[in-house]
């Protein structure tokens, strides 16, 4: 029995619609965890510790060794993470600067909005009675 083209088409569509939509609450479950997981960025050498105790059977003296180089490459990497953040607004904010020195007087507000709402989807304004964090400097 040969099925009319609409109903082929309208299955295809339904195939395609149930693929994105899955698609789509999985990727938002992967960027949550990943979320959460960052903001545990202080627990780090804690869990490491834990792991390698657990994995290796580390004696009590060998923990006592092995622990202030974990720590120390926790500090290590939370420098470099402020270094790189630093860095990196830095870099957009001259990107910025050398846009707006090309754009029209008309563009100009729209190119505000533009890094307004960026800025907003990086980081979302205070909610009431949070501080604000400061926006980056022009240079």
């Amino acid at each position: 029995m040969k099925l009319p083209n609409w109903k082929v088409s309208l299955s295809l569509v339904a195939i395609f619609l149930a693929g994105a939509v899955t698609g789509g609450v999985l990727t938002l479950r992967v960027v949550k965890r990943i979320a959460t997981q960052q903001g545990q960025f202080e627990k780090w050498p804690h869990l490491i510790l834990t792991r390698m105790q657990s994995r290796l059977k580390l004696t009590p003296e060998q923990t006592a060794r092995i622990q202030p180089a974990i720590e120390q490459a926790a500090r290590d990497l939370r420098d470099l993470r402020a270094s790189a953040g630093t860095t990196i607004l830095a870099t957009l904010a001259t990107l910025d600067a050398q846009i707006e020195r090309e754009l029209t007087p008309e563009q100009k507000p729209q190119f505000e909005k533009i890094r307004r709402d960026l800025r907003n989807r990086i980081r979302p304004p205070a909610k009431p009675g949070e501080k604000a964090a400061p926006p980056p400097e022009k240079p």
